[in-house]
């Protein structure tokens, strides 16, 4: 009796039959594999943002807590007398204590004469108001009448980075005088520090120009040449033209996405592997079976 062209062995047809069985397994775990890595990457995006925007949030109340601070200061009618300014000096005194700034007390006119610096004894020579390269936070408060927040600049009598926080003295609703905080930029490194980063990561405060007032990453950390794009996070600051900003460098991204695939690569095969020998057993049966029908 001849076969027909159309007929097969039955060892094809159960070889087909293993494929067919255990295709839709290898799919469905490849995909479950991807979409895992892909998860990978979108929680790492996720947690990165949060840190930005928590850290932008903290910085806000932070400033807020200063300008506050500030605008008592600015109301005190002691600021009116030259001949209360020695009650005038202990309170900015009392203020560089309590939040770490130092307060200078200047003339509401350009370019802006210092007239009181927490930093030196009260009545010593004073040198002129310094004028940042980017925003000054003294020149937007007097052209608003509301606090400003200035970029870092270098202080003419601390001969350090500064940012400086300044308040209008309003009187008969024009500006009599500013009243201006100088922040230490070493001061934001030092809250940075307390930030729960994740390791490799890294984490700076931006002003409005891009110039980096803090900064805490790893050793020979360049964020030009280890961050791509997709691996910066920021969150712009309420208060200022400042934004913080979280960047994951490229090795850091790479390592969790290949520690990910790998893992699901194995289980993949484990999975993929065991669904081919089920399969295999139930050919092998299969076929016994049907040999047995046909046997004499």
């Amino acid at each position: 009796m001849s076969i027909h062209p159309t007929e097969r062995p039955l060892a094809t047809y159960l070889a087909r039959l293993l494929i067919l069985g255990a295709l839709p397994l290898v799919l469905l775990a490849g995909w479950l594999a991807w979409d895992s890595v892909a998860n990978r990457r979108a929680d790492f995006e996720a947690q990165a943002s949060s840190l930005a925007r928590n850290y932008a949030t903290t910085l806000d109340q932070m400033l807020r807590a200063r300008i506050g601070a500030l605008q008592m200061i600015a109301r005190s009618p002691a600021l009116d007398e030259r001949s209360r300014w020695g009650d005038l000096y202990e309170t900015a005194r009392a203020f560089q204590e309590h939040f770490g700034a130092h307060v200078v007390v200047a003339t509401a006119r350009a370019p802006g004469e210092m007239l009181m610096n927490t930093r030196v004894p009260l009545g010593q020579p004073l040198p002129p108001m310094p004028r940042p390269a980017g925003r000054s936070a003294a020149q937007a408060a007097l052209a608003s009448g509301r606090p400003a927040v200035g970029d870092l600049f270098v202080g003419p009598v601390a001969k350090i980075p500064l940012v400086a926080i300044a308040v209008p003295a309003l009187r008969d609703g024009r500006p009599a005088y500013l009243v201006i905080a100088t922040l230490e930029a070493g001061t934001f490194t030092e809250r940075l520090g307390q930030v729960a980063l994740p390791s490799g990561w890294a984490m700076s405060v931006l002003d409005g120009r891009g110039e980096v007032i803090a900064r805490r990453a790893p050793p020979g950390f360049d964020a030009a040449r280890d961050v791509d794009p997709s691996g910066r996070f920021a969150a712009s600051s309420a208060q200022s033209d400042w934004s913080v900003t979280v960047e994951i460098p490229r090795t850091q991204m790479q390592r969790a996405t290949l520690v990910a695939a790998v893992a699901l690569g194995v289980g993949l095969i484990v999975a993929t592997l065991s669904g081919v020998l089920g399969v295999v057993r139930a050919n092998r049966w299969l076929r016994r079976s049907l040999l047995t029908l046909v046997d004499p």
